[in-house]
């Protein structure tokens, strides 16, 4: 299979400080993967420099130690999120058997789908979303609190919503804009 070839960029950070970035016009908002930030050229362009700047503080976050604990803690509740589904449905198919057959009941087997469920989806919410948080205040501390903000302004303006994305993997941008503007 052949791979993607991305096209290298290096801005100029605090202090002199360089970081390098690849252009990559299939995504919407700025990410890091595989331990590279990855924006998007167009949108990127439109920013101000201590916008983009904020930007990559933020995807920065994303590759120190302690947000990479966070998001294999959220691994792990999701996990327990698929488990929560698969008793769930096992719970649905034998619940189709006991009415048929009125054999067994299953409200244990359905409560413990929906406990692991519950406490899957909460714990990945809770953990995604203090990784965001994290790196927003990585932002925050090298850049101030505007740069970020309005960069987050614009990296949402026009976007489709996407419920992953922009509900469970990120906190909504405006509860975000309000947290950033309490920060000292």
């Amino acid at each position: 299979m052949k791979e993607n070839v991305y096209e290298r960029k290096v801005i100029t950070l605090k202090n002199g400080l360089k970081q390098e970035y690849f252009l990559d016009s299939s995504i919407y908002i700025p990410l890091t993967r595989d331990g590279k930030i990855f924006v998007n050229e167009k949108r990127f362009n439109k920013l101000k420099l201590n916008e983009q700047r904020a930007i990559i503080y933020h995807e920065r976050g994303h590759l120190k130690k302690t947000n990479i604990l966070f998001l294999e803690l959220s691994n792990y509740f999701f996990i327990l999120l698929l488990i929560g589904i698969i008793f769930m449905i096992e719970a649905l198919f034998l619940l189709i058997i006991y009415i048929l057959s009125k054999c067994f009941p299953l409200m244990i087997i359905f409560f413990l789908g929906i406990s692991f469920f519950l406490v899957g989806f909460l714990g990945v919410l809770t953990f995604r979303w203090m990784s965001e948080i994290m790196c927003d205040f990585n932002a925050v501390k090298n850049m101030g609190k505007s740069s970020i903000i309005n960069a987050l302004k614009k990296a949402y303006e026009n976007k489709k919503f996407e419920l992953w994305r922009d509900l469970v993997a990120h906190p909504p941008h405006k509860l975000r804009i309000s947290i950033i503007k309490e920060l000292d």
